[in-house]
């Protein structure tokens, strides 16, 4: 139950960035400096334990790959700008039905600030209809930073979750 738990927290970590980065991505997309990085997350009120993960632009660009691979499947609309330092989503999205609920539609606005390659700041809302777990908006803010190489015994897409469960990214996108 507990690697359950784990995958399943890496892969909302991964989910959430993917209103961010899905679909065709601009050539001109921000890259994240590699080695370790500190992610932190509110959803509502709601804040996450820190997670962090070793980075570099093959762990990147999975991550993207898979990102624009669920945004394609489930957002007829994605418009994705780089503005500068600056990375504006607009989308609509279908979530399908699943365990005997509805189909939910999504429309979401999303802005993340790049502070060069070490750092970023970003916020979306999501409005759901019909309504998500009894919302039908979500604020999500996201920070993060570069933090240093990745640490001794640490490989490229090693995450540690907020339990401290280390888990490699590469291998749950393959799974």
């Amino acid at each position: 139950m507990r690697t359950l738990c784990s995958r399943s927290a890496a892969l909302l970590l991964l989910l959430s960035a993917a209103h961010v980065f899905a679909a065709d991505l601009p050539a001109n997309l921000p890259k994240h400096k590699p080695g370790l990085w500190t992610m932190e997350s509110q959803i509502g009120d709601r804040k996450s334990p820190a997670s962090q993960i070793c980075l570099d632009p093959s762990v990147e660009a999975a991550m993207y790959k898979m990102s624009s691979a669920m945004g394609n499947s489930f957002c007829p609309k994605l418009d994705i700008q780089v503005h500068g330092n600056k990375v504006v989503t607009d989308s609509v999205c279908t979530m399908p039905a699943m365990l005997g609920g509805k189909e939910i539609n999504i429309t979401g606005h999303a802005e993340t600030t790049f502070d060069g390659d070490a750092a970023f700041h970003g916020e979306s809302v999501a409005h759901y209809d019909p309504a998500f777990m009894g919302k039908t908006e979500r604020v999500t803010i996201q920070n993060g930073h570069w933090v240093s190489a990745c640490t001794a015994g640490m490989k490229p897409g090693d995450l540690i979750s907020p339990a401290g469960k280390l888990i490699n990214i590469n291998q749950l996108m393959h799974h």
